[in-house]
Formats: C-alpha cells, sequence, structure tokens
C-alpha cells in the first residue's frame, strides 16, 4: 500500500473551491450545515446497501468485556430527517458516508456525499 496522496494538490484545490461554493450557495438562501453523527446504534434501512460495522465496549449500557455494534453511516439523510421532524429548517450536510460493497474506479468504501444539494438544484431547474 503506497502512503503518497491519491489526489493531486491541484484537484485538492478545486476540490476546495468546489465545497466552498456549495456552503456559499446555501449560506445566501439561510440554509444551515449541520453535523450528525458517523457512527450509529441501528443499522440502515436500505436493504440493497451494506454498513460498515465496529464494534465499541465504552457505552454507558455495555458491560464488562462486553462490546455494542456501531454502524458508520451510508448516508445522512436518516439523522437529517430527524432533525427536520424536530423542527429544524432548512438545512444541509457535507461529510463522509460508508459503504461495505466493491472497491473500483467508481466505488469506494469511503467518500464524500452532500445531502440536501440534489433538491435545491432539482428545485432551481
Amino acid at each position: 500500500m503506497s502512503w503518497q496522496p491519491t489526489l493531486t494538490w491541484k484537484d485538492a484545490q478545486k476540490r476546495a473551491k468546489i465545497l466552498q461554493k456549495i456552503r456559499h450557495f446555501f449560506a445566501d438562501r439561510d440554509v444551515v450545515e449541520v453535523e450528525t453523527p458517523a457512527l450509529s446504534l441501528g443499522t440502515i434501512t436500505d436493504v440493497y446497501i451494506d454498513a460498515l460495522s465496529c464494534r465499541y465496549d465504552f457505552l454507558r449500557t455495555s458491560t464488562k468485556n462486553e462490546a455494542t455494534n456501531l454502524y458508520l453511516q451510508t448516508s445522512p439523510e436518516f439523522h437529517m430527517k430527524r432533525l427536520l421532524a424536530s423542527g429544524y429548517g432548512s438545512i444541509f450536510q457535507i461529510c463522509k458516508a460508508f459503504r461495505h460493497e466493491e472497491v473500483g474506479r467508481f466505488h469506494n468504501p469511503e467518500f464524500t456525499i452532500r445531502s440536501g444539494i440534489e433538491l435545491v438544484l432539482i428545485i432551481l431547474s
């Protein structure tokens, strides 16, 4: 495994500018950026997506030498919907998502997802 980055400095700069423009777009429209948990006690509801999990034994409910399965989010939608249901206004999130699927040119187990953008782009088009 190579320790060298796969993202060039030029592409990192482009990515940073894109993220800056996305944040500016939402800020201009009073849409609040939120951050939801990456780990959850519950797995996902989509039966066609496999979640990555880890064992954690420091929860308040854990007994000595007993670990709990925690799942890495495959998408922030569930937690964001909970925020909306609790009374939050317009929100968006740029975060990492994780999926236990094949790795290839178009697939990676860890990737950045922008939740909330698709809806806005559909409304504007």
